[in-house]
């Protein structure tokens, strides 16, 4: 129960004088009354509604946790869509504190940056000419999933012109030549390039690396055979900067262009459908994945009006023994023994050592991806290479229905084996209730809110292996208004998130569970104490004009990453309410 005061009579009556005291110490935003009871209407405190005995009143919202709390908060403001002549503004670190109205934060314009894109004649000089690209914006915010992303593109004469919010950027210029992979490069406050042109330099052509090989396999006669028109390119296991991408000829050759500075690169191939005429019938190659591995030393200069030029490390050579691959057939069926159509199969290995061919071609580590897909009656085939132990596992994840097979360890390695069969059994997860509950302090339920879980370890699988399946790994639902809802989960671990959608005074939840295949209960969700922080949100101009309808994310550090943990939409005076975490109330 909680009590109400009653206001549709029609006679005004006087108002009691500890309400008449309570609102001209406390203000408009923060008249409330604490009840005695053990119910409240969850929402705006006034004279007309008690809180839990537990909270208390702040900014005109019934809080569990206590006031002046103080942490360093960080907020994205991002305008409305009806709101298009304002950018989005980054505030970073700033002391917010619980029961307390705030200073005023601003949107102003996007700013206009007028910029050139010029190549170095040479390394060892600043002339430059136009080089045509397009340039691609992230904002670099310092919150994780909110990067503001724009492209320009330049003219004949490198110029372009970008429309940006003033903050830091990274810049990645995606030239148009083919022997010049992508730069990235960094550029601190672009507000101060607002009356002045922003100069993106790129190094030139002779810096960057022409790394050069052959893709080749060994057919069943032991004799060379090129592999073409597979799709070659080289990863930075640095910092992600990807080569130029390059498709093998007819001889097998390719050339991808890297930034030695970019070093180690890891190098991958794949292979379309290739046909062997002494095979026989086509089969597909397996994607190869190279250990990270560094350029070596120049061994062909070409000097100062191209790239220089360096081999693979070994002799340049990709070889595999695709000729004696094993042919492994198998069946894909549900926990009732039907077969399963349209099942992806996927079989994986470690890094493998290839051996060395009778040419003396070197070989090095690599990673073999090989994928098939099921029949009507449940029935797939793939050839896998030799000598090699595999994880196979099968999935299907569309929108009728999701299986998963247990990863299943298979070894090619017994010599004369020519064929192997196996049987995947699929099985869909398993639907697992949960409760949502407030702070412990008052001991009831949340309410509705949304609660999201995000595979990161899978019992049944390998993490590297169910990274590369293109499966869902976050599952999210919405709960009743008792904070009750229902979920199917595979077992596993999962990073778990929630937040309240009712306007309940609950900062977002972050932590980490642990789902069993025989588990009928998830873990509760427990809300921690929160309270009320405010401000108004204007145009950064004379008039001061309040902004409407914009979104305000409040994010904290937690454990070492930052977190959202509130969010709130401003209403027609540009005003915002968030809830910080405080913990309980003493």
């Amino acid at each position: 129960m909680y009590h109400r005061t009653l206001t549709s009579k029609p006679a005004r009556r006087p108002l009691p004088v500890f309400i008449v005291i309570t609102m001209l110490l406390a203000g408009a935003w923060s008249a409330c009354l604490v009840g005695e009871n053990d119910a409240a209407v969850i929402g705006n405190c006034s004279s007309e509604v008690h809180c839990f005995a537990s909270q208390n009143c702040q900014i005109g919202g019934c809080a569990d946790g206590p006031a002046d709390v103080t942490q360093e908060v960080s907020l994205l403001i991002t305008p409305g869509a009806s709101r298009e002549d304002l950018a989005p503004n980054w505030v970073r670190n700033v002391p917010m504190t619980t029961g307390r109205l705030h200073p005023t934060f601003q949107l102003a314009p996007p700013l206009q940056v007028e910029g050139t894109v010029t190549r170095r004649i040479n390394a060892d000089t600043d002339d430059g000419v136009p080089e045509p690209a397009t340039v691609f914006f992230r904002a670099l915010t310092g919150v994780p999933g909110n990067h503001f992303t724009t492209a320009a593109g330049t003219d004949i004469t490198g110029r372009f012109v970008a429309s940006l919010p003033g903050t830091s950027y990274e810049a990645t210029i995606a030239l148009t030549r083919d022997d010049m992979p992508d730069v990235v490069t960094r550029i601190e406050d672009i507000g101060v390039y607002e009356l002045r042109a922003l100069q993106l330099r790129v190094p030139a052509t002779n810096y960057f690396v022409a790394w050069q090989g052959t893709v080749q396999r060994i057919d069943s006669g032991g004799l060379l055979q090129p592999v073409s028109s597979a799709l070659v390119f080289a990863v930075s296991e640095r910092s992600g900067v990807q080569s130029t991408s390059a498709t093998t000829g007819a001889d097998g050759s390719f050339v991808v262009y890297v930034d030695p500075a970019e070093a180690p690169y890891s190098f991958h191939v794949r292979p379309r459908q290739q046909a062997d005429e002494l095979d026989g019938p086509a089969f597909d190659l397996p994607d190869v994945t190279f250990e990270a591995a560094t350029p070596e030393i120049i061994v062909r200069p070409n000097g100062d009006d191209g790239p220089d030029t360096a081999e693979l490390p070994g002799a340049g050579l990709v070889a595999v023994r695709w000729n004696d691959f094993i042919t492994v057939r198998g069946t894909v069926v549900d926990a009732d023994g039907l077969p399963v159509s349209a099942a992806q199969i996927l079989a994986t290995s470690d890094l493998v050592t290839a051996a060395d061919t009778a040419s003396a071609i070197a070989v090095r580590s690599s990673r073999f991806t090989q994928r098939a897909e099921s029949t009507s009656n449940g029935e797939f085939t793939m050839r896998l290479p030799p000598d090699e132990d595999f994880i196979v596992t099968a999935f299907v994840d569309n929108d009728e229905r999701m299986l998963f097979a247990e990863a299943t360890s298979l070894s090619t390695t017994p010599e004369g084996i020519a064929e192997a069969a196996m049987e995947l059994v699929a099985v869909g997860p398993s639907t697992l209730s949960g409760t949502a509950l407030a702070p412990a302090s008052r001991g009831t339920d949340a309410g509705q809110v949304i609660v999201r879980y995000e595979l990161i370890e899978h019992s049944d699988h390998p993490v590297d292996l169910w990274q590369i399946a293109p499966v869902q790994t976050v599952f999210s639902a919405i709960s009743d208004a008792n904070g009750h809802y229902e979920l199917p989960l595979l077992p596993g671990r999962y990073r778990r998130s929630a937040e309240p959608v009712d306007g309940q005074p609950f900062p977002f939840l972050y932590d980490e569970v642990q789902v069993a295949a025989d588990d009928t209960e998830l873990p509760p969700v427990q809300f921690e104490a929160g309270g009320y922080t405010s401000g108004v949100i204007t145009v950064a101009d004379d008039s001061g004009e309040p902004v409407a309808n914009a979104a305000v994310e409040a994010w904290i550090e937690q454990e070492g990453e930052q977190r959202k943990i509130s969010s709130a939409t401003t209403d027609s005076n540009g005003r915002y309410v968030l809830v910080l975490p405080t913990g309980d109330a003493d």
